[in-house]
């Protein structure tokens, strides 16, 4: 997720704070940066889009259709007020609660132990945000070929557009990695129906493909009173449910707001 929480930083969104091997929320250090970036763009979106508008709309008789151009402007400018400071004062708990519990998804599903698992999540995210990039290039491509000169206030209203479209790229990225580990636990499932009377020991060729463990290992294995592994499943499964109502919480009103 580090291509996406990078160009989130640039606007001013601080989701949690790495210290060492642990996640810790946002100090109140990163708390004041954040909101001086935002500030920052909020006074931009101000001086740049809505001042101008705003004097000649006193210089001339008032019209409902000079009005609506200013719309545009407040309503970005709502935007990242809300889904900003939401975020940094609001979710920080949520944000680093919601990566907590996709470690604890993954301990219980020993996702660890393939290496498959990780690098397909790393490429998705890639994937994402190569299509985020060439979005803002069609975007400022098109415009430029409305307008032929880019002035300051198109390319600001672009760079306001930009941080409204990171946060779907970080939500499709979370409803990506859910799915995943569903199935993930769904793979397992199927595996320990169709096996449950084969002996002990087996591992499945589709999820732990070139994963080197120990040939004793296995996920499910028989059902008996010390099988523990098919709870593990319950617990990823229901860890699964609570960590989707987290990111519900955390998206919500930034899905509203887009």
């Amino acid at each position: 997720m580090k291509p996406s929480l990078f160009v989130e930083y640039f606007y001013g969104i601080f989701r949690y704070r790495i210290n060492g091997r642990s996640l810790t929320p946002i100090d109140f250090r990163m708390k004041i940066i954040a909101a001086i970036i935002t500030s920052s763009w909020i006074s931009m979106d101000y001086i740049i889009g809505i001042m101008p508008k705003v004097i000649v709309l006193l210089s001339e008789p008032l019209e409902t259709w000079k009005v609506s151009h200013i719309l545009p402007w407040i309503v970005a400018g709502i935007h990242i007020a809300v889904t900003n400071f939401t975020v940094i004062f609001f979710r920080a708990q949520d944000n680093q609660k919601v990566i907590e519990m996709f470690a604890k998804i993954d301990i219980s599903l020993h996702a660890s132990m393939n290496d498959r698992f990780y690098k397909t999540s790393r490429d998705e995210c890639i994937k994402l945000i190569i299509i985020y990039v060439l979005f803002c290039i069609s975007i400022i491509t098109v415009s430029y070929s409305i307008d032929v000169f880019l002035d300051k206030t198109v390319i600001m209203y672009c760079l306001i557009y930009f941080a409204r479209k990171i946060e779907i790229v970080l939500f499709c990225e979370m409803m990506f990695f859910l799915r995943q580990r569903l199935l993930l636990v769904r793979d397992y499932l199927i595996k320990f129906i169709s096996d449950r009377n084969q002996p002990m020991g087996y591992i499945s060729k589709k999820l732990m493909n070139s994963t080197k463990v120990d040939n004793g290992f296995n996920f499910i294995g028989r059902l008996s009173d010390r099988n523990n592994k098919i709870i593990d499943l319950a617990s990823a499964f229901n860890n699964i449910g609570e960590t989707f109502k987290i990111i519900n919480n955390i998206y919500n009103i930034i899905i509203l707001m887009n």
